[in-house]
């Protein structure tokens, strides 16, 4: 029997809609709507990832629902105050790992990044570029400055790598997985930019999370169909 997939985006989709709207203002009722919906976000894309997958579906790419769990991790590590941000942070980073790894098994010099290699540095120049605006906030803890270091790596490395991934007569599918990192990208820069450079700067909630789903679900709806 074919799985409902549509029911899960439509209900990934109303998720995302919960947190979107519980972010554009700090009334209690909608702070508590973003509270419920986020948690949902991952288990569900865990599941569509899931149904997603052929029947001869390589091991390694269960992997993927393992790098889900993870981002729910850093989800919720992330509602629960400053006090767990370091724990939020390793989660991502985990995910973003396990993301490069899978990414990497499926690299090609006919990819995207292979025909122009000049979107390397530019994103790296990006991930570092925030790294660097932040740097002086980052310099109050013992920690921190290390800690953001790797992440910036680790999280501009997977957009590279989700650029490198190829397979021919795909372009729609490879575009999907590229603009869905690029948007993760974006999305974890201005969580950095909101806690250490421009705190509260203009619909930063909003923009955070808005790309963070997006980008997510464009990531999951693409890779599977790479083994179709």
């Amino acid at each position: 029997m074919k799985k409902p997939i549509w029911l899960l985006d439509i209900f990934y989709a109303l998720a995302s809609l919960g947190c979107l709207l519980g972010r554009l203002s700090d009334a209690p009722l909608d702070q508590q709507l973003d509270y419920s919906c986020k948690p949902l976000l991952m288990p569900i894309l865990a599941l569509r990832f899931y149904w997603s997958l052929p029947q001869n579906a390589r091991k390694n790419d269960l992997l993927f629902v393992l790098a889900l769990l993870f981002a729910w991790g850093g989800d919720v590590a992330l509602m629960l105050g400053d006090a767990y941000f370091i724990l939020g942070l390793g989660s991502f980073l985990l995910m973003q790992l396990l993301y490069s790894y899978l990414f990497f098994q499926r690299r090609s010099w006919s990819s995207f990044l292979g025909r122009r290699p000049i979107f390397a540095p530019l994103i790296l120049s990006l991930a570092f570029g925030f790294y660097f605006l932040a740097l002086p906030k980052l310099l109050e803890d013992p920690i921190l400055p290390f800690a953001v270091a790797l992440y910036a790596l680790a999280l501009g490395s997977m957009s590279i790598l989700a650029l490198t991934v190829y397979k021919k007569q795909a372009a729609k599918t490879l575009g999907a997985l590229g603009l869905g990192a690029f948007l993760f990208l974006i999305s974890d820069l201005m969580i950095g930019l909101n806690a250490f450079v421009y705190p509260n700067f203009f619909l930063a909630g909003f923009g955070i999370m808005s790309t963070y789903t997006l980008g997510q679900w464009l990531i999951v709806w693409a890779y599977p169909k790479l083994n179709s």
